[in-house]
């Protein structure tokens, strides 16, 4: 009794629950290049195992539904429709709703299955009972989560269904149980049919074997590895899914018996086409679904991939092709090179310049220059004109940017002199040009606080470069260099206190000389009674630029028109000049203001009121002198009694040296 009762308890809960059912409007179909689908995010085109999907549309204007399956990936609802991101092979959704009677929608009735990168659509509505002839029913099994279906369509696991009136055939299965077949009549009268009891099943073995073998077997959607290989099932009807790669899948119902071998055999059909990209440039390099690809063809399946081809120096290309199976597919990218624009000016304006890329010669021409749609990267300039000292110099072209720069020659008037160590030669035209000892004010009360107090110095005799060391003569001697413009008779730069001191005691050795430096790091010394190359005291630098004992006061060394002697900021050409071009001081010594600042032997430190001879600066310090001033900086920077200091190891500015060596 308790049983009849909780019975028609449940056939009226069920036919209650239900007053609402779900109608298709238009079955499945395919959607061919949908946009929204390929324009999506990775993270949701693609499943947590990084293989692409495919796409369900369910258009509906029916709010707040919840569409599932094993093989959701996952779900973006929409104005009137729900995207639902499916996994590849996924072959069934439910539908389902409050109050409303859940709906399965088979894909095998339609399109077959989702595949991946493609998209289709179902529109579905709503379909009140009374409408038509459906009537909701209720089944009842033993076990109660048997599968029910009806005319060989699934209607699902539960109790409660909407069908139409009539009469058919009822098949309730379940794994682990003997299938049970029965015809019923669905009307207003009868809607309620069981209890339905199913006897217990043993498994059974099957084998599943492929040519080629080493195929993935899926059974109603759960891997069960590769073939060739042998399963226990219990009978039944199962939905097996071969697939191997570069191979059509192969998609059927097989039938599992109690007797019998249970064997099923199947042959692969191949569907791949050749994929081939050309590409200009060429050389590119080349990614399918973000993976790089060997070479410009490629074997593939039958379906959609992600291009990507890309080149240093060009924009990029992406695009998706879809391979038809059997019909190879020849895609072409053009890519666009990234490019700026040069504005080159050339002085006097019949120079020739050459612009090179690495050994390339890219452009030339006479005068002046602006190009555009120069490719980016790096280029070398030289500059070129009888009876002018050629130059080169080395620029950068970035994308969508303005270089502008510009080479001024200097007029040939004499080759530079080498280095000479003889002692008993004062000619100026001799590279080191010698200083007569004697007494002078050093510092200055009209400047900054460091150049002050003015105090007495006595010196001894001593011989100082002509010139800058130029990029010639630190190339020959150590064989590289590190100045940012190039020329051999430009004076080296950017190099620190001890690539300078190396570079005296390298060139010391190198002509037969005794080295003046010893030591390392912070305890080099200074041998002041070597005969060989060393830098200038501080005090040796400041008598020599003002002129020594011909010395006519000037603030700037050779004039205090600062023009006429120097390098500056104030000069066309932002940029180091060959050494000798600017008029010399009292001595005949050249380009002790401006051009580059030049290292001195000293630490930095407070000047000695007191009088001094032969002074060699403090004793210890964490900044080395340098003087002089140069070409990027203000006139004020350039004047004799200016001192500054940088760190020993400091070689990033625009700092030189010159040499000095003893009068014995």
């Amino acid at each position: 009794m308790k049983r009849i009762l909780g019975l028609l308890f449940f056939v009226m809960f069920a036919y209650s629950s239900f007053a609402l059912q779900f109608k298709i409007i238009e079955n499945s179909k395919e959607v061919p290049m949908h946009a929204g689908f390929v324009n999506l995010p990775d993270r949701d085109r693609y499943d947590n195992y990084g293989n692409l999907c495919g796409m369900l549309i369910v258009r509906s204007g029916i709010k707040d539904l919840n569409i599932d399956s094993p093989m959701k990936h996952r779900q973006i609802d929409k104005e009137g429709e729900y995207w639902i991101i499916l996994q590849d092979g996924c072959w069934y959704v439910d539908i389902k709703k409050i109050d409303y009677a859940p709906l399965m929608i088979n894909l095998r009735d339609s399109v077959g299955k989702i595949d991946a990168g493609k998209v289709y659509e179902v529109t579905i509505d709503a379909l009140t009972p009374e409408a038509g002839d459906m009537i909701n029913i209720s089944i009842i099994s033993d076990p109660e989560d048997a599968e029910k279906w009806l005319g060989g369509k699934l209607l699902g696991t539960g109790k409660g269904f909407t069908v139409k009136k009539g009469t058919h055939q009822l098949e309730l299965k379940k794994s682990g149980f003997k299938s049970q077949t029965k015809e019923i009549t669905v009307s207003k009268n009868s809607f309620t049919f069981g209890t339905y009891s199913l006897s217990v099943s043993e498994p059974v073995m099957i084998t599943i074997k492929s040519t080629p073998p080493e195929s993935d077997i899926s059974i109603d959607s759960i891997n069960e590895g590769k073939t060739n290989k042998q399963l226990f099932y219990f009978p039944g009807r199962y939905q097996l899914r071969l697939v191997k790669d570069k191979y059509d899948p192969i998609e059927e119902t097989i039938t599992v018996t109690e007797t019998g071998k249970n064997e099923f055999i199947y042959t692969l059909s191949k569907n791949t086409s050749v994929l081939t990209i050309t590409t200009k440039p060429s050389g590119c390099e080349i990614s399918v679904n973000r993976s790089k690809m060997t070479g410009t063809s490629k074997e593939v399946a039958a379906g959609s991939y992600q291009i990507e081809v890309s080149k240093v120096g060009y924009e990029s290309d992406t695009r998706t092709v879809v391979v038809e199976k059997g019909v190879n597919k020849n895609e072409s990218f053009t890519l666009t090179r990234k490019t700026g624009k040069l504005q080159f000016v050339a002085e006097p304006m019949d120079a020739t310049t050459t612009l090179k890329s690495g050994s390339s010669v890219y452009k030339s021409w006479s005068g002046s220059k602006y190009l555009i749609d120069v490719p980016i990267g790096s280029y070398e300039l030289t500059t070129d004109l009888s009876g002018y000292q050629k130059q080169s110099k080395t620029i950068s072209i970035k994308q969508n940017e303005t270089t502008q720069t510009g080479i001024t020659l200097a007029k040939v008037t004499e080759d530079i002199p080498r280095q000479t160590t003889q002692s008993n030669s004062t000619s100026s035209n001799d590279r080191m040009v010698f200083v007569k000892g004697g007494s002078f004010q050093m510092g200055s009360n009209s400047g900054d606080s460091d150049e002050n107090p003015v105090h007495s110095v006595i010196l001894s005799d001593f011989y100082i470069s002509k010139y800058e060391v130029t990029q010639k003569e630190w190339q020959s001697v150590m064989r590289k260099n590190p100045s940012k413009f190039k020329g051999d008779n430009n004076p080296v730069e950017k190099v620190s206190w001890y690539d300078a001191v190396e570079f005296c005691n390298k060139l010391s050795q190198k002509e037969g000389l005794t080295k003046c430096y010893s030591g390392s790091g912070t305890n080099i010394q200074c041998n002041f009674n070597a005969n060989g190359y060393r830098l200038p005291t501080e005090a040796e630098w400041e008598f020599a630029a003002r002129g020594g004992d011909k010395s006519k006061g000037y603030t700037y060394s050779g004039s205090n028109k600062i023009k006429d002697v120097a390098w500056y900021s104030s000069i066309f050409g932002r940029k180091t000049h060959p050494v000798g071009q600017k008029s010399p001081n009292e001595l005949g010594i050249y380009d002790m203001s401006g051009n580059v600042w030049e290292w001195c032997n000293d630490w930095y430190g407070k000047y000695s009121s007191g009088s001094q001879r032969n002074p060699d600066g403090a004793n210890v310090g964490s900044s080395r002198v340098f003087r002089g001033g140069s070409w990027r900086d203000f006139a004020s920077y350039c004047r004799i009694a200016l001192r500054a200091g940088y760190g020993p190891d400091d070689g990033d500015g625009p700092v030189g040296f010159r040499l000095v060596h003893s009068s014995d």
